[in-house]
């Protein structure tokens, strides 16, 4: 017997997990995925997770991937910044709070938090914590 949520199927009779967006929502909400120590052209797929943790090595670009349509969409980042001032380049429509885009530092850990409203045409950023070496 299948399982619906508002008349979609979210399992059905084989017992199979679908992926509609209200169970990937649920399944990868809070999930970590963890990149590479690098830099240069970085994607974040909300497929795998919306927290995203990484040592920066040198300048990074950051687009995000697989957004849920119609769903707020927020990305959690964890920086640590090692050796350099390395720049950040955010995804295409990022505002920040308060018109102050963070500047890069030296040797330590930032966490920085973005949120969509529609889709990835504009993204809001802060900045919420930061430590240094």
């Amino acid at each position: 017997m299948a399982v619906k949520v508002s008349g979609t199927t979210v399992i059905d009779d084989s017992k199979n997990m679908l992926t509609d967006g209200y169970v990937r929502a649920a399944t990868y909400k809070g999930k970590t995925q963890t990149i590479a120590t690098g830099s240069g052209s970085k994607s974040v797929n909300l497929s795998i997770g919306d927290n995203v943790i990484m040592t920066l090595n040198g300048n990074t670009t950051f687009t995000i991937t697989n957004l849920l349509s119609s769903y707020v969409n927020t990305v959690t980042f964890k920086l640590t910044y090692s050796g350099g001032a390395y720049s950040v380049t955010w995804p295409t429509g990022t505002t920040w709070h308060r018109s102050v885009t963070p500047t890069s530092f030296s040797g330590g850990t930032a966490i920085y938090v973005l949120e969509t409203y529609d889709n990835g045409t504009s993204w809001h950023g802060i900045e919420v914590w930061r430590s240094w070496s």
